[in-house]
């Protein structure tokens, strides 16, 4: 018997509730904001902008937010944040190659942040 599995597509968020660049926790309201959005799928229509190193899609403005959802406008120096990515990412591909050493999981060190 040969049964055709139809491939699933997951689409994930990823939420802010904590600190940004100023040194300030994100807002109970603009959370709630940001995730109302989610639920709704009012964020599948925002325009999008990708997130270096990180390939993420950060929508330019929903529910009336827009600095905040970029997390590179929250720093005042754009090389901080630019400095600070590289480190978070190279962090990130050092522990992804942990778990490289058997042939199917080599793939996940493409998935990994890009330098």
């Amino acid at each position: 018997m040969v049964e055709r599995v139809r491939a699933a597509v997951s689409q994930a968020y990823l939420v802010n509730t904590g600190w940004n660049g100023t040194g300030n926790r994100i807002s109970i309201r603009a959370t709630r904001n940001i995730i109302n959005a989610i639920l709704n799928g009012s964020i599948d229509e925002a325009e999008t902008e990708q997130l270096p190193c990180f390939d993420l899609a950060v929508p330019l403005s929903i529910a009336g937010i827009t600095a905040l959802l970029d997390p590179r406008k929250s720093f005042d120096e754009p090389a901080e944040w630019d400095s600070r990515a590289r480190n978070l990412a190279n962090l990130f591909s050092l522990n992804f190659e942990k778990f490289t050493d058997a042939p199917s999981a080599a793939s996940l060190v493409s998935a990994s942040p890009q330098l």
